[in-house]
This record gives structure tokens, C-alpha cells and sequence, in this order.
């Protein structure tokens, strides 16, 4: 058996570094607990950026859905609701790095991977509180009811599948597909809430059940699954006019006038989307 690569996450002060990685570039995987190759599409966009001096924008989107960055913990790709950091293997790091950032310089276990996967939002759900398993399925069903536009009590199974893939973020699509089938107790290609909720409690795997407590533990995990919901094309931000939908739904009661100001706060870099960093960065920090 090959040994474990020690990968170290480059911080974005740093980020030039990646473009040198060659062989030893890395990103996280859809677990977001390993560690992977970049595709070659996804090495691209990454040299595309770092490439880019004239940018004045610390994101750029190099393809519909798809946007690449860097904010407090590294580089990252948003792509289908997921945001993954880049990293690279401590062999390939140059000793410029090495001296500069000693303390980035460690074998991440799984741990430590999930917690720069979520960023700051990681560190403060930490601290707090978790959430029951009925105040997860009042939410589940919410998301449900929402999916469910026509209001027969059922989603396909493409629908049901796409929903439950924003949910649980850190399950492959093929991993949501097996879920899908054991869950469709009458093969009929449709899966109604209770037939679903049913399965989950009575002979949903384990991994399954610990993925979707994973996955919602915190209230802060319930609001970033909220705010894929309404990612519609999954790189991680909203436009100005969906987060004022969203607010006329949340808080009916304010005005277009608030409404405008609270957005101008939250979009810190003036790009007029809402980056899910930002969002929350308001939501947590913000008093």
C-alpha cells in the first residue's frame, strides 16, 4: 500500500504556489474529508486564475456555475453546491514555502479537512449547540414541500435525488442514487415524504443516518443548506434579485428600501452576488 500523502493547504497570501505544484496539486474530494488530482478542466481554471493579475475580483467564474477564489483558509472551486479547497503535497512544496508557513505544513486528518472545507462557518458551528433529529426532519420537510411545486405529497425520483444531493453535501450523486433506490419502497419511481422519512428511520444504513447528521448537525448547517437550495446553478452565490425573493419570504415585513441596505452589507465585495462566505460572515459576525 501506498503512503499517505501528507498535503498541506497553501493559505491565499501564498496561493502563487499552487501554479508550481505540477504533479503534487491536489483538491478535495466530494467527501471533502480526502484528497484527489485535479482534474484537467479543474487544473485549468486554477492556473486561469492564478494567472490572472488584471482581475480585480478575488473570484472569477471561468464557466456557468463554476466559480474559483480564495478567502481566509485557501484557493477553492464552487461547483454543484460544493466548495472544495485546493491543496498540494508537502514533497512537492518549495522551501519558500516550507520557511514562510511552517505551521500550514501538516498531515490533515479528517477532522481538520472537513473543518477548512466549511471554512469559517466550520469553526463556528464548533460552538454550537445541535440540533435534534425533529427540528432535521421539520426541515427536511420543508425542503421537501418546496420541491414539491405541484403539491401531490411526491417527488420524482430525479427531483428527489437532486434535492437530497444539496442537502447532503458531503454524499457522491452515487451514494444519493443507492439511497434513492432503497428508499423507493414501491419501485414506482415516485417517493413520497413519509415513504422516505419512513425509510430513514427504520432501515436507512448507518452511514446513511450519519451522513444526514453530518450534514445538518448545527443550525448553521440548516442555513447552508438553505442557501443551496436557492443556488440554482450551484457556484455558491445568489444574485442581488433571488436574496430579495428570499427575503420577501423570510421577512415579509421589511421593506425594499431595508431590504437594499441589509444587501449592501452582506456583499462586501460589491460584485452584486451573494457569496455564501459573505452571507454568513453577516449572519454569525455581524450584530
Amino acid at each position: 500500500m501506498a503512503q499517505e500523502e501528507h498535503i498541506i493547504l497553501v493559505p491565499p497570501d501564498l496561493r502563487q504556489h499552487l501554479a508550481t505544484a505540477g504533479g503534487g496539486l491536489r483538491i478535495q474530494a466530494d467527501d471533502c474529508d480526502s484528497w484527489q488530482v485535479p482534474t484537467t478542466e479543474e487544473d485549468r481554471w486554477l492556473l486561469e486564475y492564478l494567472s490572472d493579475q488584471t482581475s480585480s475580483s478575488r473570484i472569477s467564474s471561468p464557466s456557468a456555475g463554476i466559480r474559483v477564489g480564495f478567502n481566509t483558509v485557501g484557493v477553492w472551486i464552487h461547483e454543484s453546491h460544493l466548495k472544495r479547497y485546493f491543496g498540494m503535497t508537502k514533497s512537492s512544496a518549495s522551501i519558500i514555502l516550507l520557511n514562510a508557513m511552517p505551521e500550514a505544513v501538516r498531515e490533515f486528518s479528517s477532522a481538520e479537512t472537513a473543518d477548512a472545507a466549511d471554512g469559517l462557518l466550520g469553526k463556528l458551528a464548533a460552538a454550537m449547540p445541535q440540533i435534534s433529529d425533529e427540528v432535521r426532519q421539520q426541515f427536511l420537510h420543508a425542503t421537501f414541500a418546496k420541491a414539491d411545486i405541484n403539491g401531490n405529497g411526491t417527488l420524482s425520483r430525479p427531483e428527489m435525488g437532486a434535492m437530497m444531493r444539496k442537502v447532503l453535501i458531503t454524499m457522491s450523486a452515487k451514494d444519493v442514487s443507492q439511497m434513492m433506490d432503497e428508499a423507493d419502497a414501491d419501485g414506482n419511481n415516485q417517493i413520497c415524504y413519509a415513504e422516505f422519512i419512513e425509510w430513514m428511520q427504520a432501515s436507512a444504513p448507518e452511514e446513511v443516518k450519519g451522513a444526514m447528521k453530518r450534514s445538518l448537525s448545527t443550525g448553521a448547517d440548516v442555513v447552508k443548506a438553505a442557501f443551496r437550495l436557492w443556488d440554482a446553478n450551484g457556484d455558491g452565490s445568489v444574485n442581488r434579485k433571488e436574496m430579495t425573493t428570499l427575503m420577501a419570504k423570510v421577512a415579509p415585513r421589511t421593506t425594499a428600501k431595508q431590504v437594499e441596505l441589509l444587501l449592501d452589507l452582506i456583499d462586501t465585495d460589491d460584485d452584486s452576488k451573494i457569496d455564501y462566505d459573505e452571507f454568513t460572515d453577516f449572519l454569525f459576525h455581524r450584530k
